[in-house]
């Protein structure tokens, strides 16, 4: 019996001990199962509590809107989004798209497709703009952020997104993302709120021809009065004001010294007008004294200049203007004769086109703005091609610093370049001028310049023809596209 009684003692505890192990077991997989789970949504240093985690698992919507693109020069004006959307899956479509290989998942889901139409082709993105300004018929859609200058914006249903009034909510090339918090801050957030748009036209000779008209109207608008609305809906309008406005100026029909009347300077402010570079060849026509006149009737109307002075440091001036919370920079040059025009720091003139000279004036501005822009007086007159001096003096001022070159005086319009990262018009033609014996000298344009905060994100033009030996409209769609032609035609569009 007691054999037995040892036995039994022996066997007793294993249940109770196998219970137990089995419960402790039971309880460390669990507290080690959810101590795991609370620690993999944790990073270093970071509080442990609930409220932390349910912040950094909060999800918010991230909108990036797409913008449909073409070459510079291409004649395409608007897409039709429900086209594009239809467009059979199987076949060909008469619209050539290219898609960035990068956004080709987006682009499907904002377009609803489950593919793209055989007649769209991808591509890397950073192909993309030399691809399609080597062909002008084809398309594409970028992410906001992407596009620049080098490709021309085209509206989608009439709308484009760097209208001030676009309606988001209506915007059809829009990818909704759910991004978290922190996630969403790195994303570049769209707001129209930083959008500037700037305009540029060519000479103004307010004389001979022009004053004609404006004393026979008895009206110092009347050479403004059909461009007036559109250069005013600018942010900040550039012109070339190539004669002296001054007191007791002779009107004469055949004449080659310029002078305008004094109550002519009404027509800046009128049409918006904002800035005037005084470098041009016919600025000291009436001599310093003219020169002092002008300046001291623009300031008094609140019209900023650049390029001319009483001496070489008054004629090198820059006007800085803070414009969105962006600071431009403008400076005007003339590298067109008599040189004796051109301002020495002891006689009025104007600021000669050197390059060391304006080399010397860039370093001293870029520090001061984050937009430099220079307005040109050069070239020979009525060609459309620059000129190799052209050519030398912008890439020495680009390489200087410079941003963005608006060029006149060959009173024909000239080619763009995009040089060095940056954009080049060589010639805008004429905008109020008497040069009525050509069609050539009746032409200009209106250079519509966008920007989102400093970066130059689109560049349009807006084709004019002068009437009556005074008076520019805008050019209807037959005289645009002929305007533009001869613009393509001596243009640079890959560096």
């Amino acid at each position: 019996m007691q054999s037995l009684s040892q036995k039994e003692k022996v066997k007793k505890p294993f249940w109770p001990a196998l219970v137990i192990f089995l419960a402790l077991g039971l309880v460390l997989i669990v507290v080690c199962s959810e101590k795991n789970l609370f620690l993999f949504n944790l990073k270093p240093h970071e509080s442990s509590t609930s409220s932390s985690i349910a912040s950094n698992s909060e999800t918010v919507s991230v909108e990036t809107y797409y913008v449909p693109v073409a070459g510079f020069s291409s004649s395409y004006q608007n897409l039709n989004f429900e086209e594009i959307k239809n467009s059979p899956e199987n076949g060909d479509v008469a619209l050539q798209i290219v898609i960035p290989l990068e956004n080709r998942e987006e682009l499907l889901s904002i377009f609803q497709l489950g593919d793209f139409p055989l007649a769209v082709t991808t591509m890397p993105r950073t192909e993309i703009y030399d691809y399609l300004n080597a062909h002008s018929d084809i398309v594409s859609f970028l992410p906001w952020n992407e596009v620049d200058f080098r490709l021309k914006t085209l509206k989608i249903n009439g709308t484009s997104l760097w209208e001030k009034q676009v309606d988001l909510e209506k915007y059809p090339l829009k990818f909704v993302s759910a991004e978290t918090k922190d996630q969403s801050q790195n994303l570049p957030q769209y707001s129209s709120q930083n959008l500037i748009h700037l305009a540029a036209v060519g000479e103004l000779i307010l004389s001979r021809g022009v004053a004609e008209r404006i004393i026979k109207y008895n009206d110092v608008l009347y050479p403004f009065r059909k461009v007036n609305a559109v250069l005013s809906s600018a942010d900040f309008t550039l012109a070339t004001l190539e004669a002296p406005l001054v007191e007791n100026c002779a009107y004469a029909r055949d004449t080659m010294v310029f002078c305008g009347q004094p109550e002519y300077v009404a027509g800046l402010p009128f049409s918006g007008i904002d800035l005037v570079s005084l470098a041009a060849n016919h600025i000291k026509d009436y001599g310093g004294g003219g020169i002092a006149e002008t300046t001291a009737l623009l300031d008094e109307n609140k019209i900023a200049h650049v390029g001319a002075g009483q001496n070489r440091e008054e004629a090198h001036w820059p006007y800085i203007a803070e414009i969105g919370n962006v600071k431009f920079g403008f400076l005007g040059y003339n590298d067109v004769v008599p040189e004796s025009y051109g301002a020495t720091s002891e006689s009025a003139g104007s600021a000669w086109a050197e390059i060391d000279e304006i080399s010397a004036d860039i370093a001293n501005l870029r520090p001061q703005v984050d937009v430099i822009l220079v307005l040109m007086h050069w070239g020979i007159e009525y060609t459309n091609k620059p000129s190799e001096r052209q050519n030398e003096i912008a890439h020495a001022a680009i390489s200087a610093g410079v941003d963005i070159i608006i060029g006149d005086h060959p009173h024909w319009v000239q080619g763009v370049e995009f040089y060095g990262g940056k954009f080049i018009v060589y010639g805008v033609g004429n905008f109020v001028f008497d040069q009525m014996w050509s069609q050539e000298t009746r032409e200009g344009t209106i250079v519509d310049l966008f920007f989102y905060q400093q970066k130059l994100i689109n560049v349009s033009f807006r084709p004019t023809v002068i009437e009556d030996y005074a008076q520019p409209r805008l050019a209807t769609q037959e005289e645009s596209t002929r305007i533009l032609e001869r613009i393509w035609e001596t243009s640079e569009f890959v560096e």
